[in-house]
């Protein structure tokens, strides 16, 4: 699929089975399944969604849950194959538009889904249009915690982040970072620049510091050959470090061989 026809008209999330059960047959077979195994096919194929929540109610299944179920059934039959659903699986986002009606799994497992709607081709995919996997570990928890939904289909809360992740554009605050980050960067060697030697030396010390390196020689102390001795506390490892604020090839071409 190009990215100029990536244009979903809807997003729903759907769990694919209880615990996602049904996920892994779900991708293999490019299905978009779902349960309801009370629930007649028939009755929802003719949208008869009032007569339906008679039924549930009837059944004594609470008002609140009747019309639950009653919404997660009609977005299943009515929505349009321009649909996107998305769902989560194997540690990564996977997306599919479907591909016709929904019909009745003939005759259901136990444990099976009772209806499906076949996943248009080339079925579910876990990268982006530009190639690039959809790892949850790369995306935001904002849209990652829709998989903690506790029924079945549910609309997206960050649509936009989706389709952008999706359609492998990047995000614009994060280039705004990006630019911003570099920036810093040219600045803070700016800085460095104007720095005498003692106040280098300082700045080199913090630097390991930070690095979880800690000095064993005074700072400022006058030593032949290096001007900081470093010990790593969890390796035991030492390092001596000679700092210098200026150069010329031929001190960086000494130094290097001598490392």
């Amino acid at each position: 699929m190009k990215i100029e026809a990536f244009k979903p008209g809807k997003v729903r999330y759907i769990k694919l089975g209880k615990g996602g059960a049904w996920a892994r047959t779900a991708i293999d077979d490019g299905i978009i399944p779902l349960g309801f195994r009370n629930v007649e096919h028939e009755i929802c194929a003719a949208g008869e969604w009032d007569e339906l929540r008679r039924r549930l109610t009837a059944a004594d299944r609470p008002a609140s849950g009747a019309t639950q179920d009653v919404r997660e059934l009609r977005d299943f039959y009515e929505l349009p194959d321009d649909t996107l659903f998305v769902t989560i699986a194997d540690g990564h986002l996977y997306w599919a538009f479907p591909d016709g009606p929904a019909m009745a799994v003939e005759p259901a497992l136990p444990d099976g889904p009772s209806r499906y709607r076949r996943a248009a081709a080339p079925g579910w995919r876990r990268t982006s249009l530009a190639g690039e996997p959809l790892s949850v570990a790369g995306l935001s928890s904002a849209l990652t915690r829709t998989a903690g939904y506790r029924r079945t289909i549910c609309a997206i809360d960050r649509e936009d982040y989706l389709l952008r992740r999706i359609r492998g554009d990047s995000d614009p605050l994060h280039a705004e970072a990006a630019t911003l980050q570099a920036s810093m960067q040219t600045l803070a060697v700016a800085m460095i620049r104007q720095l005498d030697w003692r106040e280098f030396e300082t700045l080199v010390d913090l630097v390991f510091t930070r690095g979880g390196w800690r000095r064993i020689s005074l700072l400022g102390e006058d030593m032949p050959d290096i001007d900081l001795a470093l010990d790593q506390p969890l390796t035991g490892e030492r390092a001596w470090v000679q700092i210098k604020t200026e150069t010329n090839r031929l001190s960086s071409t000494t130094i290097s061989n001598a490392s």
